[in-house]
């Protein structure tokens, strides 16, 4: 006589809709990071032979205030910089005055090579099927294993140089504005380049702007 078997022992079959529904999920998160691989890729390529420029506008500058300019590091380099930046300043029809300056422009220059990375993530795919299946893959990070890149413990070292302006309204106490000008382009510090990422941070002064990539000399 057979025994019967007990309750506890037997095999319980996945329902057949959460198994379609994983495939389909992982098909997508594969077609998804295949695409983001593609986009990161290229744009790393731009940033190695361009520039990104980004601003934020916080309050409205006066379109021709008395601006005062100042240096974070007063090196001949930067002082070139900051004769580039007065010029435009003027052509865009503000005046260079630090006397009486209604806003105060501070420059500051980054050229660096760091073994430390931050963890440039660009996102996570999360597929929730209300508790059976919970896909959350890492799509993709400098410095974290991910689907699309894995890393061993090792660092490489990256060059970057960086131009970032900040401007305080001396009438209200407050910051204005505030911009960056980045690449990964380690030979970019040198005149023609810088000179040609302050006229376009200038071009934005006072305002807010989207990442925009422009070519570097």
């Amino acid at each position: 006589m057979k025994q019967a078997a007990h309750p506890d022992s037997r095999v319980i079959a996945a329902p057949p809709a959460i198994g379609r529904f994983f495939r389909i999920a992982l098909a997508a998160a594969v077609l998804l990071c295949s695409d983001i691989s593609v986009r990161a890729s290229e744009a790393q390529e731009q940033l190695d032979t361009k520039a990104v420029i980004s601003a934020l506008g916080i309050k409205p500058i006066a379109s021709r205030a008395r601006v005062r300019l100042r240096l974070a590091d007063d090196s001949d380099f930067n002082r070139q910089l900051a004769a580039v930046a007065v010029e435009a300043l003027r052509n865009s029809g503000y005046t260079s005055d630090n006397t009486t300056p209604e806003v105060t422009l501070r420059i500051e220059t980054r050229n660096s090579a760091s073994g430390a990375k931050a963890d440039n993530s660009i996102g996570r795919l999360n597929a929730d099927s209300g508790g059976e299946i919970d896909l959350n893959v890492r799509l993709w990070s400098s410095n974290k294993n991910s689907l699309l890149k894995k890393n061993s413990d090792e660092t490489e070292d990256s060059a970057s140089y960086v131009i970032l302006m900040e401007a305080y309204d001396e009438v209200a106490g407050t910051v204005a504005w505030q911009a960056e000008a980045r690449t990964d382009n380690g030979n970019a510090n040198n005149i023609d380049a810088g000179s040609a990422m302050v006229r376009q941070l200038i071009a934005v002064f006072g305002k807010a702007s989207d990442p925009v990539f422009i070519s570097l000399p």
